[in-house]
């Protein structure tokens, strides 16, 4: 398989940028901007034509300038190859360790088969709003012009903080995501506030996301997030006219 000069310079950058080995979760690292960790699929070989599906995922409240939690929890969790953790688990948060919470084989054997280059950043304040610029920079300068990522296969996901920057980043950006999948998220009016509806006045949001692929999630006994601010997005948008393309 023949490859440019050009990619084997900006992947031969990469690498010595300090990212994984495929199939690895890296430390946290950064590109001056945004403090993230990035994971490779199995088969990623640098240099070659090949170009991969991206996956931006926006970690939660939690994770907030404690990269920690952010691989300790969820994705990074799964990604960094370890057995997993739930409520309670008393090298988390304390309490007796969450039955059935799977085993570390099972993450190796996830990790091993994940197709995507994954972007996790860390983010230092609440709200993932205020660095939606420096997160789209990430996507283009990181996943598609270093590691080979393919531009039109470009996925975004998010849990609570980060299903509330889902939402927002993919309406601020319509048309860049080939999909997106937030959970437990919720509708901010600015910069970070939790609304119990979309107003009609919001047009751009409504717009932005009433064709845009969703499948979004949220927990009937949710504590922290209400399900009730996901019940009002997903109405919202069924009523400006979304369809098939929205699943909860």
């Amino acid at each position: 398989m023949s490859t440019s000069p050009a990619r084997l310079l900006l992947t031969a950058l990469a690498m010595s940028a300090g990212f994984p080995q495929p199939g690895q979760l890296s430390a946290v690292q950064s590109d001056g901007d945004t403090n993230f960790m990035v994971f490779l699929p199995s088969n990623w070989r640098a240099g070659a034509d090949e170009t991969f599906p991206v996956l931006l995922y926006l970690h939660g409240g939690g994770g907030v300038k404690k990269p920690e939690r952010v691989v300790g929890q969820a994705l990074g969790r799964i990604l960094s190859g370890v057995p997993p953790k739930g409520p309670g688990d008393p090298t988390f948060l304390g309490g007796p360790a969450w039955p059935g919470a799977g085993n570390e084989e099972e993450n190796r054997d996830f990790a091993a088969g994940f197709p995507f280059i994954t972007l996790i950043p860390v983010s230092n304040q609440r709200g993932w709003q205020p660095q939606f610029d420096n997160l789209m920079s990430l996507l283009d300068n990181v996943a598609v012009k270093q590691l080979q990522g393919d531009p039109r296969r470009v996925y975004l996901a998010g849990q609570s903080m980060g299903g509330n920057g889902a939402w927002g980043l993919s309406a601020a950006n319509p048309g860049k995501f080939a999909a997106i999948a937030p959970f437990c998220g919720f509708y901010s009016k600015s910069e970070y506030t939790m609304e119990d509806q979309v107003p009609a006045e919001d047009a751009g949001f409504l717009s932005a996301l009433k064709d845009q692929p969703i499948w979004t999630f949220h927990a009937e006994a949710d504590g922290v997030v209400a399900k009730s601010l996901t019940d009002a997005i997903v109405n919202a948008l069924r009523g400006a006219g979304a369809g098939e393309n929205l699943k909860y």
